[in-house]
């Protein structure tokens, strides 16, 4: 889950409190599935969501192993511009472990977030 939200949510601005907030929402209808045959196909705009999703259910999944805590803010923020970056067209989604895959849907561009909060990388693999 990600790092005390609640005190993150009271340092930012009214208006991305917000966004975030509504974020968070929308990221309550997503049911990531943990095989690539079952991903879903999302578009672009709804990665944040997506990410989110994966982000505050990770702990209640066993996904991310114990002892490494929740997943810092800043690195979801990255990785959501990572990702903006990278891909402009419908994606596929599964998360099987501590790192949310995705597919571009049109030329199979592959893309990796991990979840482990140790991890200084935002974006692994091509």
């Amino acid at each position: 889950m990600l790092v005390d939200w609640d005190t993150i949510m009271a340092t930012l601005s009214p208006e991305q409190r917000i966004k975030y907030a509504q974020i968070r929402v929308q990221s309550s209808t997503y049911q990531i599935p943990r095989l690539e045959k079952d991903a879903l196909i999302i578009q672009p705009e709804e990665f944040d969501a997506v990410l989110m999703a994966a982000a505050f259910k990770a702990d209640e999944k066993y996904r991310i192993p114990k002892g490494e805590g929740p997943f810092p803010f800043e690195v979801y923020v990255e990785h959501v511009k990572s990702f903006m970056r990278r891909f402009k067209n419908p994606v596929k989604v599964w998360y099987p472990h501590a790192v949310l895959h995705v597919q571009d849907s049109i030329n199979h561009r592959n893309g990796h977030f991990r979840l482990r909060p140790q991890s200084e990388e935002t974006f692994l693999g091509a």
